[in-house]
């Protein structure tokens, strides 16, 4: 992270790893989303849809909501994060506590080298959904 690299004091350093957690969880609640109406081949107005004002799939909590798409046949392969399934128990962790509170509480103990780890399986699962699920 470049900005990270700039920044001297460590309340600025982890501020801004808490910034990135918070909103990357946004990231992948959009692309679960974005995978799902892909996957029904919905082609409405998603703010209309039946499943996107279902509070199960309109939700910050990420199993619920793909506990929610799973029911509907909407499986993402090898998304080993959002299924429990990942080898590292501090990355799983971090993909499981996912809230929308860390936009005004931190994350406890996160530091950069998790972090970091955490971005790249969370890239690698965007890639994923994207071929998977192609526009």
């Amino acid at each position: 992270m470049l900005l990270y690299d700039t920044v001297s004091d460590a309340k600025s350093k982890s501020f801004l790893l808490n910034e990135v957690y918070y909103l990357s969880g946004y990231i992948l609640e959009s692309s679960l989303s974005y995978a799902f109406f892909n996957h029904i081949r919905y082609n409405g107005d998603i703010y209309l849809s039946e499943h996107y004002n279902n509070k199960s799939f309109k939700t910050h909590h990420i199993q619920t909501k793909y506990i929610y798409m799973m029911q509907r046949s909407c499986v993402i392969r090898d998304l080993v994060f959002v299924s429990h399934g990942h080898t590292s128990k501090d990355l799983q962790r971090l993909f499981n506590n996912w809230d929308v509170k860390y936009r005004y509480e931190h994350y406890p103990n996160l530091d950069k080298a998790l972090l970091d780890y955490y971005i790249k399986e969370l890239e690698k699962g965007l890639i994923r959904i994207k071929i998977q699920f192609p526009s």
